[in-house]
């Protein structure tokens, strides 16, 4: 249901617009609310016409094509957005986009300081790979190819714990086949079949790949 103009001219706490307009003030002039440091903690206010009159704010955000329909989803109602970042809530610096829009904008505008820029740059010291790790990960990456088993042509030999060799499979499907109905993961299976891998063995057996005919 789409609110009239009329509802919203009240000045009730119920009223979306009377809700937004208390927002922005609060934003400005009340340091204990939490935006209060982007805006009026930054030096942002109230025009003086808007500040002293929640009708004037009213008629500009109606005769700018404000509305509120009750029953359109929450991202695409409008909201007041100032277009310099830098300047007062006024007629002359805001319009009105709606909450999905304001929050791209802001996301894209969000200006990283010196300090943030500093705790990323030590919160990433340390994070280069050892050799050690890079192969790890290298034996991680093998088999992301179909069926999570190594992309690469081969062959995946079984052995008991004795390391006498019961079976090669030349597809990941017969070894799921083999094991079935029982499911077993195949990342785990090609994680033991590595020589580097950090698996000795996977559901009992010791497992080895070849790409060797």
């Amino acid at each position: 249901m789409k609110l009239s103009n009329e509802l919203l001219m009240k000045t009730n706490y119920k009223n979306p617009l009377y809700s937004v307009y208390q927002g922005m003030k609060k934003r400005c002039y009340t340091p204990s609310t939490s935006g209060y440091k982007n805006y009026g903690g930054k030096g942002i206010g109230v025009c003086k016409e808007w500040k002293n009159s929640f009708n004037a704010f009213c008629e500009w955000a109606i005769n700018n094509g404000y509305y509120y329909d009750t029953d359109e989803p929450r991202a695409k109602k409008l909201s007041i957005d100032r277009i310099d970042s830098n300047k007062d809530y006024c007629p002359e610096n805001c319009r009105l986009i709606t909450l999905s829009e304001n929050t791209k904008r802001a996301i894209i505008g969000r200006v990283v300081s010196e300090e943030t820029r500093k705790k990323i740059s030590v919160a990433h010291k340390g994070k280069f790979l050892t050799e050690d790790h890079k192969k790890k990960l290298s034996i991680c990456s093998k088999g992301k190819g179909k069926n999570n088993l190594n992309a690469k042509k081969g062959f995946y030999k079984m052995y008991d714990k004795n390391h006498n060799l019961i079976k090669i499979f030349n597809r990941p499907k017969d070894i799921e086949v083999f094991f079935e109905p029982k499911r077993v993961a195949l990342g785990t299976i090609n994680s033991a079949a590595h020589k580097n891998g950090y698996r000795k063995t996977a559901y009992g057996y010791i497992w080895e790949y070849t790409n060797e005919s």
